[in-house]
């Protein structure tokens, strides 16, 4: 029994961040289909720069804790 589940096991192997790609964590990682041909192309996932803060726009915006204390009744976060 122990053999039969060791090759049904090397066949099912996933990947080591599987879950995050089921959980939909990790979708900016696959590659995009293009299927408009007769053959499927694979387009590689785009690659984003640095990410970025913009402070002071998030300032402009007002005072978070006046503008987020309404979100929920009782919220203290």
């Amino acid at each position: 029994m122990a053999l039969a589940q060791e090759k049904v096991s090397d066949l099912t192997k996933n990947r080591p961040n599987e879950w995050k790609i089921e959980q939909g964590l990790s979708g900016a990682d696959l590659p995009v289909l293009d299927m408009t041909g007769p053959e499927t192309k694979l387009i590689a996932p785009q690659v984003f720069g640095r990410l970025t803060k913009d402070v002071e726009g998030i300032k402009a915006v007002g005072d978070r804790k006046k503008l987020f204390q309404m979100e929920r009744k009782g919220w203290k976060g």
